[in-house]
């Protein structure tokens, strides 16, 4: 437990090393993976799961699971940075690393932690609703990380028991609306410097 100003200082300051490290290449990426700094990122985000490969835990078979609002702590918390450069480090290795990205995706509790953590906030509802397909329906969500796309793709892929719940589907709709929309946009600015030649 870090208990004063000075740990959490340099418990934050190393999770960030750990972060801006995690951008580097693959095989980074895999010796973190092989040395554990997996199990103990997601200890640090939450302490009362022991082993991040736990997919069995009863949050699992409760497929409308919510992330509790207290998951991510407000900024009254001394740990909050040190919160989202944890978050931050498991999603940049699951980009590539795709072990890292498995053992992530089995666990539901945690995908809902880093896609709150990503800035989806607006993305976990308790209700799904249909999506429509304009502009408005992807407003106010970020782009995308790759990383956070791996673990979901892990998840649906098998990973997750229970396979993927309407959020998780959710969230990789809206990307791909985003991204018809982005090629939309492409072509049609393509199109006018056409016209203007």
């Amino acid at each position: 437990m870090v208990r004063g100003k000075k740990e959490m200082r340099l418990l934050t300051n190393a999770l960030g090393a750990i972060r801006n490290t995690s951008h580097s290449t693959p095989d980074n990426c895999d010796e973190f993976f092989n040395y554990g700094i997996v199990d103990l990122l997601v200890r640090r985000l939450m302490p009362e799961i022991k082993n991040s490969h736990l997919a069995t835990e009863k949050i699992n078979s409760h497929i409308e699971a919510v992330v509790p609002p207290s998951f991510i702590p407000d900024a009254t918390q001394p740990w909050r940075e040190a919160c989202y450069r944890a978050a931050g480090s498991l999603i940049n290795l699951a980009e590539k690393c795709p072990s890292v990205a498995y053992q992530i995706a089995s666990n539901r509790r945690l995908i809902y932690l880093l896609i709150v953590a990503w800035g989806g906030t607006k993305a976990v509802t308790s209700e799904s609703k249909a999506l429509k397909n304009t502009t408005t329906s992807i407003k106010g969500v970020p782009l995308l990380h790759i990383g956070l796309a791996a673990i979901l793709h892990s998840a649906e892929d098998g990973a997750l028991e229970g396979g993927l719940d309407d959020v998780m589907l959710q969230v990789l709709e809206k990307e791909k609306i985003r991204k018809k929309i982005a090629q939309r946009n492409e072509e049609e600015r393509k199109r006018r410097l056409w016209e203007k030649k």
